[in-house]
């Protein structure tokens, strides 16, 4: 826990320094909650949640797809400006979207492959009764942890989507440990972090009867909350990945990433 909060803190400090990294996080959060609302708007699961569980999995399986894509397009372009951060420059919002843009057709192409993963995980829930979410869930982990590099390699290479995922398994098999330190840290502290608006909304929630106003304006901070917690967590996320991706090509320390940091994860300092 201490080493994944010294790699978000350097991460954090060089994104502060950095707005084309913050305004590329922010588009794409904002893009994927809106998606995210407009399959839940599509699907009728906001007026009749109950009713509506069939017409949502249906719209969330056709959505899956430009979400993903989208997803990876905003990923790639902050990795993209993740890496001119590291290496001292600052590009603009246009030029870090314009190297996703160079990409497109590798990253539709990967879009493609990391959703047919997902549905096919999620396939795994609905038909394996008892252990299936379990089973999905172990198999996500090692599928996320596996392809840690595809963004960077995407931003930095632009090979295809099976050499995406062989390179990125390549290097992940040397830094495993070093992957799920950084992962692991920074879910900790964005989950630290979200515990305050979740609790914001549970409040906004049970007062809405009594104090409507009062309630909606709770909810609205947390909501606001969330989408700035998320933005920050997925541009901590991208700039750990490319300096972890530079590390594991042999890179020197960069950007205030130290190897006392990115090697070694479950060795003390000081030894031991």
């Amino acid at each position: 826990m201490a080493r994944g909060w010294r790699l978000t803190k350097t991460a954090w400090a060089l994104i502060r320094r950095d707005p084309t990294m913050i305004s590329i996080a922010m588009i794409g959060t904002a893009c994927g909650l809106a998606g995210t609302a407009a399959i839940l708007y599509f699907s009728g699961y906001l007026s009749s949640p109950t009713h509506s569980r069939g017409h949502l999995a249906l719209v969330a399986i056709i959505a899956v797809y430009p979400m993903t894509f989208l997803s990876v397009f905003f990923n790639v372009a902050l990795a993209g400006a993740a890496a001119a951060c590291l290496d001292g420059r600052s590009i603009t919002v246009r030029e870090a979207l314009g190297i996703s843009w160079k990409r497109v057709g590798r990253i539709a192409q990967w879009s493609l492959l990391a959703a047919g993963v997902g549905i096919v995980l999620d396939q795994i829930v609905s038909r394996i009764p008892g252990g299936g979410r379990v089973a999905s869930w172990l198999l996500g982990a090692a599928w996320s942890l596996a392809t840690i590099f595809a963004v960077p390699l995407l931003a930095l290479e632009g090979p295809g989507p099976l050499e995406t995922a062989k390179q990125s398994v390549k290097l992940i098999k040397g830094k495993w440990g070093e992957g799920i330190t950084g992962l692991v840290g920074i879910g900790a502290w964005t989950t630290v972090a979200l515990i305050p608006a979740a609790i914001l909304i549970a409040i906004g929630v049970a007062i809405r009867h009594q104090d409507a106003t009062a309630g909606e304006a709770l909810i609205a901070i947390a909501v606001g909350a969330i989408f700035l917690v998320s933005a920050l967590s997925l541009a901590t996320r991208q700039v750990f990945e490319v300096a972890l991706y530079r590390f594991a090509n042999g890179a020197e320390d960069s950007g205030g990433f130290t190897t006392v940091d990115l090697a070694d994860p479950f060795s003390r300092r000081g030894g031991g």
